[in-house]
């Protein structure tokens, strides 16, 4: 999985004229306009009633055609699971605008 627009991209975090973050969100309005990245909280989940509950959250892409789950992430182990999530949370608030435009910018665009 790319994970570059998420992080400011492969060339070290470098943004665009319009100031998004690396990667193919430069090319935002021809690309499908990646308006950000959203983590979603952790929560215990059934996967099978004959398996153990599972902690599980998911991290969504943002982008002018709607939202969908980019990836999902899921452990019987709450520590682990919890150590993955405060992980990509930290990487997420050092990207602009905390990975996410607020709706103000998704309104104008």
């Amino acid at each position: 999985v790319d994970f570059g627009d998420i992080v400011g991209g492969a060339s070290g975090g470098a943004s665009g004229s319009d100031g998004h973050a690396g990667g193919d969100s430069n090319n935002a309005k021809e690309s499908g306009g990646i308006l950000g990245h959203r983590i979603l909280p952790v929560k215990k989940k059934s996967y099978n009633k004959d398996e153990p509950e599972m902690y599980q959250f998911k991290l969504e892409r943002w982008t002018n055609m709607g939202v969908s789950v980019l990836a999902a992430f899921a452990s019987e182990e709450e520590a682990d699971v919890q150590l993955l999530y405060d992980t990509i949370t930290e990487i997420m608030l050092t990207c602009p605008f905390g990975g996410l435009h607020n709706i103000d910018h998704m309104l104008k665009h």
